[in-house]
């Protein structure tokens, strides 16, 4: 694992205003700061002459850092250490100098992501800009993690997970990381978003509908797709139906040209599904397609807030005929958790948490905005109370739980998910082996019973907000932290 001081992402053409010019945001500590949206970034403009035509140094207040034994930790900054820098004069340049190759190398604008671990910049994934303002017809080009020039070091090495109880899954954005991702040797893949794969083709859903070419839209679903089933044979792929904000790639040729006030509670998820049945038959029959050549497929439907969402989804499921394809929603609103029993009656085969978007909507926090970034936390009673009461129906309604996204990095909440008794955790590819060995002492250590009924969750959870509050007070040092270096400017 890079244990970065720094880290960011970069774009080889200015996104935001589809110039010729080179755009670089970079925080403190792991990108998980950055990824996650938690931890306002430094935003660099520069020329493609690698001139710096502008600056906005950010209020950064935390960062993520990596400590001896291996863990991630988050961190408060001091003031003075929170509006620094992040990166020096010759950084900024020779990352823009990446960031031009890699463009010239894939022959269209990058969005690469980056860290920085004593001085030296490794590039950790490139993929192409699919937010420009105009939209040109791109190239079919071919993706890679790998590092294109000699001066650019590779990327971390991904072991292979080691043997536990708990299935250990994947997360795979797009087809051409997937031969990466099987190094892992993972018991499948947790999460694919079927919006990531669309926006490769430069067009939003609706267009296809509009135009009635809906049939090409299912040509590249299942190119994209098959990708990734011709390399993870045998075992399961679990696909969430499409769900893309109003405020995400607003420049897909046929997005919705008016802005909603709040995109995060607007029309997406399973609520625009079902107003495009159209569309989603569209990427159930891929699905169904390349499950009657043998893959192991499942499906997962977001958004859910009500029984009526799910008998529909089901409707649909049977009219199509998809009885070899598993059925699964994503556990992210308040809602589903409350109904969780309901829903399991109807017949449903798996639930995925998405904690990111269920912590939000819990405690009505953007966590983008920093004014209210401080209370934003996914390991609060009000969030474990409704992960533990859901994995606790479904064990008696025998539906199978997982979880993704950056809670998974958290090792007491890996304890406390363990000793709820769930099922799979689906991460990113370079944590897989990690996790996989923490997952493996905890479930061979004697000392770490299940929990199983109420009383015994409630223990473990005053148990577990009682460390998470030690942890946090140990994390307000007054202190400059030892693992980031102590900037100064040229």
């Amino acid at each position: 694992m890079i244990n970065s001081n720094k880290s960011g992402v970069m774009f080889s053409k200015n996104p935001l205003k589809n110039e010729d010019e080179i755009l670089i945001e970079a925080i403190f500590g792991q990108s998980e700061g950055i990824i996650s949206k938690t931890i306002n970034p430094d935003q660099y403009t520069l020329s493609k002459n690698f001139e710096i035509l502008e600056e906005q140094i950010a209020d950064k207040k935390l960062a993520i850092v990596r400590t001896s034994s291996g863990q991630t930790k988050t961190v408060t900054l001091t003031p003075e250490k929170s509006t620094e820098k992040v990166l020096k004069t010759h950084e900024l340049k020779q990352l823009a100098e990446y960031a031009l190759k890699l463009e010239q190398h894939y022959n269209a604008p990058q969005e690469i992501e980056f860290s920085i671990e004593d001085n030296t910049i490794y590039i950790l994934q490139t993929k192409p800009i699919t937010i420009l303002k105009e939209k040109s017809s791109e190239p079919e080009i071919e993706f890679t993690r790998q590092v294109i020039t000699q001066e650019m070091p590779a990327s971390t090495e991904i072991l292979p997970i080691v043997p536990t109880k708990t299935q250990i899954k994947v997360i795979i954005d797009l087809p051409q990381f997937a031969s990466q991702a099987a190094k892992a040797k993972a018991n499948g893949v947790g999460l694919v978003k079927l919006e990531k794969l669309i926006t490769t083709s430069g067009k939003h859903p609706l267009f296809y509908e509009k135009e009635n070419k809906l049939e090409d839209y299912k040509k590249i679903l299942k190119e994209e797709l098959e990708g990734i089933a011709d390399i993870f044979i045998g075992k399961p792929i679990w696909v969430r139906t499409s769900s893309i904000r109003n405020d995400e790639y607003p420049n897909l040729i046929g997005a919705p040209k008016e802005s909603e006030k709040n995109p995060m509670l607007g029309n997406h998820g399973i609520r625009f599904s079902l107003k495009h049945p159209k569309i989603l038959k569209t990427e159930l029959q891929v699905i169904k397609e390349l499950a009657d050549k043998g893959h192991k497929f499942g499906v997962i439907f977001p958004q859910i807030i009500s029984i009526e969402e799910v008998k529909q989804a089901k409707t649909i499921f049977e009219e199509l005929k998809m009885e070899n394809v598993a059925f699964g929603i994503m556990i992210e609103t308040p809602a589903a958790a409350i109904l969780i029993k309901d829903i399991c009656e109807i017949g449903i085969d798996f639930i995925s948490f998405e904690t990111s978007n269920l912590t939000q909507y819990t405690l009505a926090i953007d966590k983008e905005n920093e004014d209210v970034q401080n209370l934003y936390d996914e390991t609060c009673w009000a969030v474990l109370k409704q992960i533990s009461r859901v994995i606790r129906e479904c064990k008696k309604q025998e539906v199978e739980t997982s979880i993704c996204g950056q809670i998974t990095s958290n090792p007491k909440m890996i304890e406390f998910l363990i000793k709820c008794g769930i099922d799979s955790i689906s991460i990113n590819t370079e944590s897989a082996h990690e996790v996989s060995r923490l997952i493996q002492k905890l479930e061979i250590n004697s000392a770490i019973e299940p929990i199983n009924n109420k009383e015994e969750i409630k223990k473990e959870l005053e148990e577990f907000q009682k460390e998470e509050e030690i942890s946090k007070q140990n994390s307000l040092n007054p202190e400059p932290i030892e693992e980031i270096e102590n900037i100064k400017e040229e």
